[in-house]
């Protein structure tokens, strides 16, 4: 983004949006952040990308953000722990540098180089928390290289008028969005068409060798007039047809004439039935071909606007707006939108832990799985039998181990309720604020065959109550971030 394009996003949020409250964090992709703000009544949304090809700030016009929407990445997750329910108390420009400065439980600096491409948290003692990065994504981790000068940015006092240059930037991002929909749909329709081109090709094959079934009908005729000049270990025969034309017959030696003469008709009859078949199979996958043809072209042209719309609001808006009745097709529009979602880009990194790193407050490894299909590996892998196993009891949560060193001192109290602590906050209990732990040795686990992912039964267990504490839980992941960097 060009400084003047940035000057004037800034002034214009700066005169318009008194400190607003962060009231909730979105990623719509790997490399983009929506902060959801909130000041006098107003409510509006604030992009911050640093994707290579489009980098972004400004405000976004939009009523919600549906949560489908979001791709929930670990940067997302910790700017939630760290900045969400905080409050933006300045920003100011040196570019290439724009600066969020955040009043939340503590200082932070929420920092963006419009020219390396990365956005950075910072604490209030200018330390890295985590950052992402578009152009070195591959390096696991890669700290944002911020120089003192970022603190140097002037505040702008600058007079602008309303959101004008902001609604602008609005308009044009939804737009594109819109427009990026339309070519996930577009691109899933000409897949489909692609397939349907294919299956009449293989259509149309079956069909010639339907066509033969005259020729099997021929030769049933002649054998059954001429069985009495057949014998059994014949392979072949030559028999006049009745224009007098040689017709030359295979058989198969094993089988008596009558058996030949039947396989001759039997093949006639399958044909003659399988052709009716083919023939409406044809007819169809045509028709839904020429359908997909005209459908792509009005998709093309349609004006029409898709974000930010749960993916049923966009489904149902396209089938009205093209009079669509075929349910496949719509099956096929939801699919592609549903799979954009739920699949982002992979991490060009195939070695990718299963688990989150984190140590307790005396240094002891903490292993969090990242999905239920990661509790799995985790346990099955990573996982020793003298290591404790920590999960959130009957509710869905992260598998949590706490790694057994025998050059150190056994578990100690504390070394409990910090695994507890994270077991709980890695749950739906964190929605609750407190619940119960249970806590066993690996050695004590079990996985019955079949069951569904990051399911386990455990026993010689014990179970702890915990009170989630925020503050503590931001400690740990704040020095666990920073010592796994050192």
């Amino acid at each position: 983004m060009k400084k003047e394009c940035i000057i004037k996003i800034v002034c214009e949020i700066k005169n318009n949006l008194n400190l607003p409250w962060i009231r909730g964090i979105y990623s719509i992709d790997r490399y983009s952040i929506l902060l959801e703000l909130y000041s006098k009544g107003l409510k509006t949304f604030l992009i911050l990308s640093i994707k290579k090809n489009d980098p972004r700030f400004h405000l976004l016009f939009v009523p919600k953000v549906p949560k489908e929407l979001n791709i929930n990445t670990a940067f997302q997750n910790l700017l939630t722990g760290h900045i969400k329910g905080g409050q933006i108390r300045d920003i100011t420009v040196n570019y290439p540098y724009l600066v969020l400065k955040i009043e939340s439980t503590a200082l932070y600096t929420l920092a963006t180089d419009f020219n390396d491409l990365n956005i950075a948290l910072l604490n209030e003692e200018g330390k890295i928390i985590s950052s992402i990065n578009s152009k070195m994504d591959n390096k696991k981790d890669y700290l944002s290289i911020f120089d003192k000068s970022i603190y140097s940015g002037h505040a702008l006092q600058n007079k602008c008028g309303d959101f004008t240059l902001n609604k602008s930037l609005s308009l044009e991002f939804i737009s594109k969005k819109t427009e990026e929909y339309k070519r996930v749909i577009i691109r899933s329709m000409k897949f489909e068409l692609k397939k349907n081109q294919k299956l009449i090709e293989k259509l149309n094959k079956e069909k010639s060798e339907v066509d033969k079934k005259e020729f099997y009908k021929k030769c049933g005729e002649l054998l059954k007039y001429n069985l009495k000049n057949i014998e059994r270990g014949m392979s072949h025969i030559i028999l006049k047809d009745f224009l007098g034309n040689e017709v030359e017959i295979q058989l198969n030696p094993e089988q008596s004439p009558v058996e030949n003469m039947e396989s001759f008709f039997k093949k006639y009859k399958k044909l003659t039935n399988k052709e009716e078949v083919l023939r409406r199979r044809i007819c169809e996958i045509e028709n839904r071909t020429d359908n997909l043809k005209n459908l792509i072209l009005k998709l093309e042209k349609l004006e029409i606007q898709l974000f930010p719309k749960k993916i049923e609001e966009i489904v149902s808006e396209i089938t009205k707006r093209l009079d669509l009745t075929d349910k496949k097709l719509e099956n096929l529009i939801f699919s592609a939108l549903i799979k954009k979602q739920s699949e982002p880009k992979k991490s060009k990194n195939k070695n990718k832990e299963p688990f989150l790193k984190l140590y307790s407050t005396t240094g002891k490894l903490m292993l969090v799985g990242r999905s239920a299909s990661d509790n799995d590996l985790l346990i099955k892998k990573f996982a020793r039998g003298n290591d404790l196993w920590f999960h959130a009891e009957e509710v869905e949560g992260s598998h949590v181990v706490l790694k057994y060193n025998r050059r150190d001192e056994d578990f100690t109290e504390k070394d409990i309720e910090d695994a507890s602590l994270i077991a709980a906050y890695y749950s739906k209990l964190r929605k609750y604020g407190e619940g119960n732990i249970v806590y066993t040795r690996c050695k004590y686990l079990s996985k019955p065959k079949e069951s569904k992912p990051g399911f386990v039964i455990y026993h010689n267990n014990k179970t702890v109550f915990v009170k989630i504490d925020e503050v503590r839980v931001r400690n740990i992941l704040e020095s666990s971030s920073l010592r796994r960097l050192e």
